[in-house]
């Protein structure tokens, strides 16, 4: 089996948060990687509020040799369902015409080869899924976790939950 398919999960960040009836609950953001993930997220940001995925950045690194065109992570929120079907975010950086098939231009925004950006959760995205939460009468969960699910370099090769793969 290679080794790039295994996943290891690790505790990325746990704060304080509210407190509910005198009691404090913790926040906790994992983190699902791969071994070979050619984006790192170097650090998970947010805010202590009963909407701290509002707040959510990740500051993420390319650790492989060329520019980045296209990444896309997974925001999961565990232990909630919407509408029969796992709550999930996506956090995206550049064009998703870059995930493998569209060869990049030298004026294309990318992430350079150990370049350091943070990216954020899209506003939009998360009231919708709050809107449709409260509908249900579902509560923000107080973990999450995130994966890298794709990437793409702009020369018609990409990343994709674990292989590196060409169109």
């Amino acid at each position: 089996m290679r080794r790039a398919t295994m996943f290891m999960c690790v505790a990325l960040l746990v704060l304080s948060s509210a407190t509910f009836g005198g009691a404090q609950t913790a926040r906790s953001l994992l983190l699902y990687r791969f071994d070979d993930e050619p984006l790192n997220v170097e650090k998970g940001d947010y805010d202590q509020s009963d909407n701290w995925l509002r707040s959510l950045s990740l500051l993420v690194k390319n650790t492989s040799s060329k520019p980045i065109y296209y990444a896309e992570f997974e925001v999961t929120l565990k232990g909630v369902r919407v509408a029969g079907q796992p709550a999930m975010l996506k956090v995206r950086f550049g064009n998703e015409a870059f995930a493998g098939k569209k060869a990049a231009n030298d004026d294309d925004k990318s992430i350079g080869p150990s370049k350091t950006v943070r990216l954020k959760l899209p506003t939009d995205a998360y009231e919708q899924l709050a809107q449709q939460m409260r509908a249900e009468g579902l509560r923000m969960p107080t973990m999450a976790g995130v994966r890298l699910r794709r990437v793409g370099f702009g020369d018609g090769t990409y990343w994709q939950d674990g292989h590196f793969l060409t169109q």
